[in-house]
């Protein structure tokens, strides 16, 4: 559970009384919570990914061709 920490005047942390939400220093998480709030992604996800993307890319390009292609040929008759 998340709790809220102070320093003090000589510079100590302690866990507050307030809630988190109210927290004017410092929160700390446990490491459960952390590892709850940060998305992993692994090599697989990230190359199907990139491999979409630049599939995407390339189909595009290949049909802006091919809509110049016809414009093209409607321009000569």
């Amino acid at each position: 559970m998340a709790q809220c920490l102070e320093i003090n005047e000589q510079g100590f942390l302690y866990v507050s009384s307030n809630p988190v939400s109210q927290c004017t220093s410092l929160v700390a998480l446990s490491i459960e919570e952390y590892n709850q709030s940060h998305a992993y992604v692994d090599f697989g996800d990230m190359s199907l990914l990139f491999t979409f993307s630049f599939s995407l890319v390339l189909f595009s390009y290949k049909a802006a061709w091919a809509v110049k292609v016809v414009a093209k040929a409607i321009n000569i008759i």
